[in-house]
């Protein structure tokens, strides 16, 4: 829960006018702890991103906690980084793009929070 306000506290309001990548690690990275939160309040702990990943659509999603637009969320932020990080190939992000991968993973971020406010985590 901390990582995840505190990344996103740190994003800036708008992306950079020489590229994005770190405005979508940022981003990413808020969504990724915030879904690990929301596992460790199940007593789920995984290692690596691709298992909190997984663990995060069958234990939210799957069951119903979560709704399903919220792991395509992940995904997209998830893949969209890691092209960012590792594909020399990628086409850089525009500031149209960047924004709705901040947007979208604040949606991600306020929703988990609510989840761990309603099952009394914070």
């Amino acid at each position: 829960m901390i990582y995840g306000r505190s990344n996103q506290a740190s994003l800036p309001s708008r992306p950079p006018r020489q590229g994005a990548r770190r405005f979508v690690q940022r981003a990413y990275y808020a969504v990724f702890h915030m879904a690990s939160a929301s596992l460790l309040w199940l007593d789920v702990e995984r290692a690596r991103h691709s298992g909190v990943q997984s663990a995060f659509g069958e234990r939210l999603v799957k069951s119903g906690i979560i709704e399903p637009e919220f792991s395509t969320l992940y995904a997209e932020a998830r893949k969209i980084r890691e092209e960012q990080d590792y594909d020399l190939d990628a086409d850089p992000l525009d500031a149209v793009e960047a924004s709705q991968i901040v947007d979208d993973a604040e949606r991600f971020v306020n929703r988990i929070e609510q989840y761990l406010r309603q099952v009394g985590a914070i």
